[in-house]
């Protein structure tokens, strides 16, 4: 997200995060990632369970696989923190709070693609 920033709020959208640890954490993570939009914590979850996130235990081969894919391109994964089971998701609301976009990420590896999310702000819009 940090990388396409320019982009999202060229869109007229505001960019946030909810991490699961706590706040040293976040703010390690915006210090390692250089993450410019503000980041949040949630350790009960609840922000995660309302967006119908999902816990999985576990690694298989696919995100192993994907993973070192994204190594080789240069991206990296920081140190795990907080609730290492918990997926992510992304979700775009409208200044209303309704959700025009959710992405259930399915294990670590899979992310938003960008388009579908500008597409959600353009109809926003």
């Amino acid at each position: 997200m940090q990388k396409a920033l320019p982009e999202f709020t060229a869109a007229g959208a505001r960019v946030v995060a909810i991490g699961n640890g706590n706040p040293d954490m976040a703010r390690s993570f915006i210090a390692e990632f250089g993450v410019t939009f503000p980041v949040y914590t949630d350790s009960s979850r609840i922000a995660y369970d309302a967006a119908g996130l999902k816990s999985a235990f576990g690694i298989n081969f696919t995100v192993a696989k994907r993973a070192a894919s994204l190594v080789k391109q240069g991206l990296r994964q920081g140190a795990t923190q907080g609730s290492a089971w918990q997926q992510g998701g992304t979700l775009v609301l409208d200044p209303e709070g309704r959700v025009l976009y959710h992405h259930v990420d399915q294990d670590a590896a899979d992310h938003a693609p960008l388009e579908p999310i500008f597409e959600a702000l353009r109809t926003a819009a």
